[in-house]
């Protein structure tokens, strides 16, 4: 395993525990792919500048260029990224992470996370500078010292999400 995939791994692991049940970061140009995904825990976004095949449930998806991918804990995956030059931020939270009914329900009702659904986006350049943005920004909160960094970074996924339902 690479130190790559070590820190992603480390990441999962040891959650901040200021941040109980959330996690982000930042990957550049690793060509072993993103791991497994077997945990049935979390729920994942990912966003990839590059090309890879993602194997959700019982489907291989190929894709380039800008690519938004959602991650339930009911569903196994893997993505294996194919192109040398690639960037890729993902964020991991649990359900507990949502602690509003509200923001849950609407995780859960979401298209992107529901078996059956759509969990594959492709996106322009202006949908993908902004998403980067939003996960840039979590991963500043999520190292700051903001007593209300939690209901912040809460914000910044329904942003993600809600960017995502006005597609």
């Amino acid at each position: 395993m690479g130190n790559e995939m070590q820190t992603q791994a480390e990441d999962v692991k040891n959650l901040s525990s200021s941040l109980q049940g959330f996690r982000v970061y930042q990957e550049r140009n690793s060509l072993k792919g993103l791991s497994e995904y077997s945990r049935r825990d979390y729920y994942k976004i990912c966003l990839l500048a590059g090309t890879s095949t993602i194997h959700y449930a019982d489907k291989s998806i190929f894709v380039e260029g800008y690519t938004l991918f959602f991650a339930t804990p009911n569903i196994h995956y893997s993505w294996m990224v194919e192109s040398k030059v690639n960037h890729s931020y993902s964020c991991l939270f649990t359900e507990e992470f949502f602690d509003n009914n509200e923001s849950l329900q609407s995780l859960q009702e979401s298209p992107f996370f529901k078996i059956g659904g759509t969990p594959v986006f492709k996106l322009d350049e202006k949908s993908y500078t902004y998403i980067k943005f939003v996960l840039i920004k979590m991963l500043e909160e999520q190292s700051s010292l903001y007593k209300y960094k939690d209901e912040l970074i809460r914000s910044y996924l329904n942003m993600i999400i809600h960017e995502m339902h006005k597609q």
